[in-house]
């Protein structure tokens, strides 16, 4: 069986990531380490940041291949925030990184396409038009990417209220806009009861 040397590398480059400040790891590193030339490296990378993209695309499409599986929005969408704790160390070097504007472009593009394939599947529910079905994903990608790449600054992270409360923003189930007539819609308490 050929051997994924897209694969090879990438795992070596965040196992070097763990150790090793990411603004340190070269490709003559990655070159040493996985016990190849320079020429193969270019091959499939065109450079770190390359790799690193690759890194977060490749676990993204895993957690989403699963959601697609799960039998509810919520615990399609724990499976990310599952993938960020699992994670909370490595996404911090990336974070402490000179290339920390890289890496978060990088996490909300992914969470962007994989809230627009939800959104797709949910289409004949929602009456949206494509420029507000955009200005959301937008919206929603940035603010759920900033709470998961925050998750290694908090102390202790309630996994189901979190989910809960990420959900709820996701659907305005947290949130109430104040009507267009001027008087505020009443504050909704907020749930903290076992939903996932």
């Amino acid at each position: 069986m050929p051997v994924n040397m897209k694969g090879v590398i990438a795992d070596a480059f965040v196992e070097m990531s763990r150790h090793k400040s990411v603004d340190k790891i070269t490709v003559t590193d990655l070159v040493e380490n996985c016990h190849i030339s320079r020429q193969t490296f270019y091959y499939h990378f065109k450079d770190i940041m390359d790799v690193v993209e690759w890194v977060i695309q490749r676990a993204a499409q895993e957690a989403l291949e699963k959601s697609l599986q799960a039998e509810s929005d919520k615990e399609a969408l724990a499976l990310f925030l599952d993938l960020a704790e699992e994670n909370q160390s490595w996404i911090r070097h990336l974070l402490l990184s000179q290339r920390r504007a890289q890496v978060e472009r990088i996490v909300v593009d992914v969470l962007r396409s994989y809230l627009k394939e939800m959104f797709q599947m949910k289409q004949a529910e929602l009456s949206i038009s494509q420029a507000d079905l955009e200005t959301a994903l937008d919206f929603f990608a940035c603010g759920t990417a900033g709470l998961l790449l925050m998750l290694h600054e908090r102390k202790k992270v309630e996994r189901r209220v979190l989910v809960d409360q990420i959900y709820r923003l996701l659907t305005g189930g947290i949130v109430h806009i104040v009507p267009a007539s001027g008087a505020a819609a009443p504050a909704e308490r907020l749930d903290t009861s076992p939903g996932v």
